[in-house]
C-alpha cells in the first residue's frame, strides 16, 4: 500500500481458500465461479502454465491445492491459482540424467540435471535434488532460476491396441476410460521421432506404449504415447 508519493509500506498477506473448489458444480466453497474463470497452476515455486478449465478431470480440488483466488465486480470466482492439482504443470517427455561439477581442491562441486525430450526439442539441462530414473519417460516442473521443483512419475501400459482409442480423446486402460490430455507427447520408436499427432499415429500403427498421470478411475490422463 502507499499512503503518498515516495511512501510504501508492505505487509505479508495470507489466506486460504473459502472451500474446495467443485469443478463440475463451479464453485469455490459456497462462491460462484465466473462464466470465464482463468486458471493458472504451478508446483511449488515453478513456473506457471495456464489451465483450460473445461479440461480439469477431477471432480474436486481441496482448498489446500489453491493458493490464490480473486473475485470480480460481482463477487464471482474469476482468478485461480492451484498448486499441483491437475499435473499440466509439468513437461513431459524423455528424461534423461547426469551431472555437472565444477571448482577446485576444496571449493569443487558437483550438481545432477535433469533434461527431457519431447516434441520441443532437447530442453537445457535443470539442477535437481530429487531422485529421478534415467531414461525415463515422465514429467519434470523447473523455476525460472533451472531447478527443477518436482518430478511426476508415469504409469506405463504396453499392448495397448488401436481399438483401445476413443477417437483422439481418450484409451481405455484396464476396462477405465483414461483422457488424453490436450498437449499429449507422440514418440515414434522405430524412427527415435516426436512430433505425431494422435490421429496421425492411429493411422500409423496397430499397438502402442500409454504413459498416464494420476489414478486410473480419478485422475489419470495420457501424457505420452510411444509407437511401437
Amino acid at each position: 500500500t502507499s499512503s503518498g508519493i515516495g511512501k510504501l509500506t508492505v505487509t505479508t498477506v495470507s489466506a486460504t481458500a473459502p472451500g474446495s473448489l467443485n469443478v463440475a458444480g463451479r464453485t469455490l466453497g459456497s462462491i460462484p465461479l465466473a462464466d470465464q474463470v482463468t486458471v493458472y497452476e504451478r508446483v511449488g515455486e515453478s513456473a506457471v502454465v495456464e489451465v483450460d478449465y473445461d479440461s480439469i478431470v477431477l471432480t474436486q480440488i481441496a482448498a489446500s491445492k489453491i493458493d490464490f483466488y480473486a473475485t470480480d465486480d460481482q463477487g464471482r470466482v474469476n482468478l485461480l491459482l492451484l498448486d499441483d492439482a491437475t499435473g499440466d504443470a509439468y513437461t513431459y517427455g524423455l528424461l534423461e540424467t547426469g551431472t555437472t561439477s565444477g571448482g577446485s581442491g576444496s571449493l569443487s562441486y558437483s550438481n545432477r540435471t535433469v533434461t527431457v525430450e519431447n516434441s520441443g526439442g532437447l530442453s537445457q539441462s535443470y539442477f535437481t535434488g530429487l531422485s529421478i530414473p534415467d531414461e525415463t519417460m515422465g514429467g519434470i516442473a523447473v523455476t525460472d532460476g533451472e531447478k527443477v521443483t518436482g518430478y511426476c512419475a508415469l504409469t506405463k501400459v504396453s499392448g495397448v491396441s488401436r481399438s483401445a482409442f476413443d477417437s483422439t480423446d481418450a484409451v481405455v486402460v484396464d476396462g477405465v476410460r483414461v483422457p488424453i490430455s490436450d498437449g499429449a507427447e507422440v514418440y515414434n520408436e522405430s524412427s527415435d521421432s516426436w512430433g505425431m499427432s494422435v490421429e496421425e499415429a492411429k493411422g500409423y500403427a496397430d499397438s502402442f506404449t500409454v504413459y498416464y498421470s494420476g489414478t486410473l478411475g480419478q485422475d489419470a490422463q495420457v501424457r505420452i504415447i510411444c509407437i511401437n
